[in-house]
């Protein structure tokens, strides 16, 4: 078996070499393959991942030629993923990498089709109000919506396999490729088990999403409530 984890990045020089390594140096009991796709970053975030991939061939390194935003670079990475099972993996480090393989075990011991790591479930540090606020109303959009009890529709770890995450046919090309993926697989008749992890947020002005993001998630999510999209 072999574990895919599908890395989006834009400007996160400072951070890329260290998540590409974290990810590396983690033993999930199965063969891995590492799927950077850099978003047509202004920095070197681009040059470091070449560097990376050139030297380790379970590094694999993409580019959009310019910035097409995070949902693009996840469904590329998705369709260049080789392995059994998939993981979406931010480059920032506010996700640590070591709790994937508490995550991936209920898949590989067939207890679930889909596994999200919730944020509210285990510990959060340096949440600013604003994004804690946010995500609680995403939340509670989506439960209404949809009629399921989550916690964290927006966390960036959603794990399944290949064959589930290929079969949503994703489309969105922003942030509210979040609420997109949580809906297409609710709608599809995925059961999403729900495990805690520690998430550790980056400073607010150091974040690329905003409340027009949040905004966006919503319509999206209603839009598929809708069937409109």
């Amino acid at each position: 078996m072999k574990l895919s984890v599908v890395m989006p990045a834009y400007n996160e020089s400072e951070t890329i070499a260290d998540a590409i390594k974290m990810v590396l140096d983690i033993d999930y009991g199965m063969d891995l393959e590492v799927l950077v796709v850099d978003d047509g970053s202004t920095d070197n975030t681009l040059e470091i991942m070449k560097g990376i991939s050139s030297k380790n061939k379970k590094v694999k390194s993409f580019s959009n030629v310019k910035n097409k935003g995070k949902g693009y670079s996840i469904r590329y990475g998705m369709e260049k993923a080789s392995g059994d099972f998939v993981v979406i993996q931010d480059a920032d480090l506010e996700y640590d990498p070591v709790q994937i393989r508490d995550l991936l075990k209920p898949l590989v011991e067939g207890q679930a089709s889909v596994v999200y790591g919730s944020r509210f479930m285990g510990e959060s540090k340096n949440q600013s109000m604003l994004f804690y606020v946010g995500n609680k109303i995403l939340n509670l959009c989506f439960n209404a919506l949809f009629f399921t009890r989550l916690t964290d529709v927006e966390t960036c770890y959603k794990l399944a396999s290949a064959d589930v995450f290929r079969s949503l046919k994703l489309s969105s090309d922003g942030f509210e490729i979040e609420g997109e993926i949580s809906a297409k697989l609710v709608k599809n008749g995925h059961k999403i088990l729900e495990l805690p992890i520690k998430y550790f947020a980056r400073e607010k002005e150091k974040k690329k999403i905003n409340v027009w993001d949040g905004v966006k998630t919503a319509a999206t999510m209603i839009k598929l409530r809708l069937n409109l999209l």
